[in-house]
């Protein structure tokens, strides 16, 4: 099995969920990208698809 370095994922993302991560971004200087790309880890460690490392969770 090969190692995948980045992958790209493109989200449909509704407004509201959208406002509620500029928020999130605003107080905590973490932006949607980087909890998007968090969530993912979570997703992916939960099912067991692959081992994966987020080598940088806060993004500007």
């Amino acid at each position: 099995m090969g190692t995948v370095t980045n992958v790209a994922i493109s989200l449909d993302i509704p407004l509201s969920l959208k406002q509620q991560m500029d928020t999130y971004k605003e107080e905590t200087g973490i932006s949607q990208a980087a909890i998007i790309r968090i969530a993912v880890k979570k997703f992916i460690e939960t099912h067991k698809l692959v081992e994966v490392e987020v080598v940088d969770e806060k993004v500007a």
